[in-house]
């Protein structure tokens, strides 16, 4: 996941831009935290049922940032627990609408999948087979 994430990376470049990353492997202790303040399956996993997938190191939240580091303009802000920051979301503005397709286009060109609910959430494509990382 590390190679594909410089590859996405590179890609950008290209274009003169770059990923920001806000979140990625997350303790389970941490996921617990986090499903006992939200507890809302769409935007976090109970560590129960699945553990969660940042626990396995096989997830990002990403967003797009220009050479000079400042971020282009989403759907929402980032964790916006709301309708408006799912993939598919209507009535976000034109240009929003295509900076988030242009991260989930280099995303899934390097074997990341989105997360409907979430337009900065990104899973390695086979997260399911990857163990939860323990503490050291």
């Amino acid at each position: 996941m590390a190679l594909a994430l410089q590859n996405v990376q590179q890609d950008l470049a290209k274009e003169g831009l770059r990923l920001k990353i806000w979140d990625a492997h997350r303790p389970l202790a941490v996921q617990q935290l986090m499903w006992d303040a939200i507890q809302d399956l769409r935007y976090v996993s109970d560590p129960s049922v699945n553990a969660g997938r940042h626990t396995r190191g096989a997830s990002v939240d990403v967003t797009l940032i220009n050479q000079q580091g400042s971020p282009l303009r989403m759907p929402t802000d980032y964790d916006d627990f709301s309708k408006s920051a799912h993939v598919d979301a209507d009535g976000v503005l034109a240009d929003r609408a295509a900076n988030a397709q242009k991260l989930r286009t280099a995303m899934e060109r390097r074997g990341f999948r989105f997360f409907a609910t979430e337009w900065w959430h990104v899973d390695w494509h086979n997260w399911k087979f990857l163990p939860v990382i323990a503490p050291s």
